[in-house]
Parts: C-alpha cells; sequence; structure tokens
C-alpha cells in the first residue's frame, strides 16, 4: 500500500546507518504472505527484468547498478538466530535480486521479532505529512458546526493555510483531529489538502 511505502521510506531516511552487507541466498520468506508472487507483481518483475537486459546489450553500465542500488535500497530483513536474515519488507525486490544471479546486497538490517511488530513500531513513532484527495478523506462521526466552519475558512483566507493541520489515520484515511479543514477544503472546492498521516496509538 502506498501509505506503507511512505512510511518505509521515511524510516529509511531516519535509518541510514542500518544498512549491511548480506548474501542474498542468505535472505529467507518466513512470512506467510511473502510465499506468494501476484500476478501483477510478476508482471513488473517481467518488465525490470527486461529493463535490466536492454541495459546490458546497450552496455549501460551505470544504469544497471543504479537499478541494482535501487533494489537493495527498498529491501529490509531481520536476524535469524542461524545467522541467516528474515526478509521484513521488499519481497518483488528480492525476488528480483535472486532472478538477476545478485550475489550480494547492502540492506536494511532492523531488530525485529516479525513484519507486524516492525511495522507496528513503525507507524507508532513516525508522521508523514502529505497531500490527500479530498475525496479519499473519510469524515468522522462528529461533524462540526457551521460556526466552526467559518472561522476557520476566515482563518484560512487571511493566513493563507490552516490553523492546525489536519490528522488523518493512514490507513483508513478517517480524520483523527481537525475535521473542521475537511469541510471547509469541501466547502471551497479543493482538490487536495495537505495533512498528517499519523497512526492511532
Amino acid at each position: 500500500m502506498a501509505i506503507k511505502e511512505q512510511y518505509l521510506n521515511k524510516w529509511r531516511r531516519l535509518n541510514k546507518n542500518s544498512k549491511k552487507k548480506v548474501n542474498v541466498s542468505d535472505i529467507k520468506l518466513v512470512e506467510y504472505e511473502h510465499s506468494v508472487i501476484t500476478k501483477q507483481m510478476e508482471e513488473t518483475i517481467k518488465y525490470l527484468e527486461e529493463k535490466f537486459a536492454s541495459y546490458g546489450k546497450a552496455g549501460n553500465k551505470e544504469a544497471k547498478w543504479d537499478m541494482i542500488k535501487d533494489l537493495q535500497y527498498r529491501i529490509i530483513v531481520r536476524p535469524l538466530p542461524t545467522g541467516e536474515y528474515a526478509l521484513v519488507s521488499g519481497r518483488l525486490q528480492h525476488e528480483l535480486l535472486c532472478r538477476l544471479n545478485v550475489q550480494s546486497a547492502y540492506v536494511y538490517v532492523v531488530e525485529t521479532g516479525s513484519k507486524q511488530e516492525f511495522m507496528d513500531e513503525v507507524k507508532r513513532t513516525l508522521t508523514i505529512t502529505t497531500m490527500l484527495p479530498v475525496k479519499a478523506i473519510v469524515k468522522p462521526s462528529i461533524e462540526v458546526t457551521e460556526a466552526e466552519i467559518n472561522a476557520s475558512m476566515a482563518y484560512l483566507m487571511k493566513n493563507k493555510d490552516f490553523e492546525h493541520q489536519m490528522v488523518v489515520d493512514p490507513f483508513t484515511y478517517k480524520v483523527l483531529k481537525n475535521p473542521v479543514n475537511l469541510y471547509v477544503a469541501e466547502r471551497i472546492g479543493l482538490v487536495d489538502v495537505q495533512v498528517k498521516l499519523e497512526a492511532k496509538k
């Protein structure tokens, strides 16, 4: 899911020192979801394989290396007692590295018991500021008053921004804080609005 990828990208930027060179053959698939390659994933892998091959035919070593670096960047693993590693994130990228016969890769190594444990920790500790389509945001059960909407709209017109940023759950897109922003955005016809994606504690 795209929102998860936003969280992972921010986590990677904050954890650059977690990268380590490991043998690709030492990365094991222990999560149930990693046992499946979907049709869409297979199509993407095939496309990237062909792209990699075209770089080889053109003698473009720099492009081939850039592609390998991008694949490595998206892989997160956790240590296993055997000295090997369990894949946490980056199933497609790991599969492609295997098919391209890449022997070793610089990947992110994180101390966690499972993928879910890692994702829960990421959601607890990171907040993402991004733009979301107004139509995608789910209104909370508590509505706001007309007076609140008018006050917020007046503030927006004067300051060119909302007084307080709206907070939205990253997976349900439900408003957690400052729902008045959504009503104002709808009222004045905004297509996208800036929000904070912040998971419930």
